[in-house]
């Protein structure tokens, strides 16, 4: 069977390699918002606990008549605490921080390996381009099934294989568009690489997030 790299399997995955690229950023900037996030309800619970854990060890200190106020006060505030870190927990911040960390790791790396195996010549690649192109699909897809939730959608469309076709980056926003979403507003952007339009002026390769 011929070894050599037909120039659509090199193309499909120089576009694959951006769209990892894209995702990484991506992800990347999904576990900052999350970080942040987690620091708003963690930061609070230790400054409250640190607190009420030096009032505990001084309970006795304090005059009868005040004694059951602070009792009071230190329940209260153990009870804020573990709301807090119920909220946390229900919204999954840590886990979508560590998610979102690592499917941006893993993104990075498919492009990274894509990018090493396009470097070299045809007769120097270690598979031949039908056999690499499947297996990057399938990490790509299995790094998707690993990654958290919090894209809606992704859809990697190509109708054609032109070489120089307009690649563009689409993120679709409903009336139902969470604040995180909102802010990845402003990464719709065109991945550049010869902004040559096709005979019908259209775009020949579309990537939208959703």
């Amino acid at each position: 069977m011929d070894d050599k790299w037909l120039q659509e399997e090199e193309i499909y995955l120089k576009d694959l390699s951006k769209l990892c690229q894209e995702l990484s950023c991506k992800f990347k900037r999904y576990h900052d918002i999350y970080r942040e996030r987690q620091a708003k309800f963690k930061i609070p619970a230790i400054v409250i606990s640190s607190i009420t854990g030096i009032i505990s060890f001084g309970t006795s200190n304090f005059p009868p008549q005040y004694s059951n106020y602070v009792s009071i006060g230190v329940g209260i505030s153990s009870l804020f605490i573990a709301l807090l870190n119920s909220i946390e927990s229900y919204m999954k911040i840590g886990e979508n921080m560590s998610g979102s960390i690592q499917a941006s790791m893993s993104f990075q790396k498919l492009k990274e390996s894509i990018d090493i195996e396009l470097a070299l010549p045809e007769e120097d690649r270690t598979s031949k381009g039908i056999i690499f192109l499947r297996e990057c699909y399938s990490k790509y897809d299995k790094i998707w099934d690993l990654a958290p939730s919090i894209l809606k959608n992704v859809r990697f469309i190509r109708p054609s294989y032109e070489p120089k076709a307009q690649i563009s980056v689409t993120l679709k926003q409903d009336n139902n568009t969470s604040d995180i979403e909102q802010t990845e507003m402003t990464i719709s952007e065109t991945l550049e690489e010869d902004r040559v339009d096709s005979p019908k002026n259209k775009k020949a390769k579309t990537i939208f997030f959703a």
